[in-house]
């Protein structure tokens, strides 16, 4: 694919690519690591959580 290609238009001639400003904008942060964990796993099941992550 050529950079032309890449950079498409719209029916109206308007252009389909978003600026990186605009996806930055556009992006949700993630939150705060002690959020996102998950405390309550035993050995066994955290364990098979990885693997489930790392054979994916």
């Amino acid at each position: 694919m050529s950079e032309a290609d890449a950079h498409g238009t719209g029916s109206d001639g308007t252009t389909l690519e978003r600026g990186r400003e605009a996806v930055l904008n556009a992006a949700r942060p993630l939150p705060p690591d002690e959020e996102v964990l998950i405390g309550d796993l035993t050995e066994e099941e955290d364990r098979l959580f990885l693997e489930a992550i790392m054979s994916a």
